[in-house]
């Protein structure tokens, strides 16, 4: 684990934010620990040790503005959205 360490204190200056050492060792922790859960191409969708199955479609650059703003409304990525728009359609 990689150990983060508080910058020289510089006279007048407090750059901990008001935050006491044991909120900013709370803090990096949670964050270093959201970090090394990422890794590329995610976790696999089909709940197995494979990749999953990728499809790629083309659209009309209106339908595809209209999806990114939905998916943008909803907070989630258009991938995400449209997942869930196809799995709820082939259900």
């Amino acid at each position: 684990m990689t150990k983060y360490t508080r910058r020289p204190e510089e006279p007048g200056k407090d750059h901990s934010g008001g935050m006491t050492d044991e909120q900013i060792e709370a803090t990096t922790e949670r964050v270093s620990q959201r970090l090394r859960n990422l890794h590329r191409g995610g976790y696999s969708l089909s709940g197995e040790e494979e990749h999953s199955p990728k499809v790629s479609v083309t659209l009309p650059r209106d339908v595809r503005d209209k999806v990114a703003a939905r998916a943008a409304a909803e907070g989630v990525s258009v991938s995400k959205y449209l997942r869930r728009i196809i799995s709820e359609h082939a259900a």
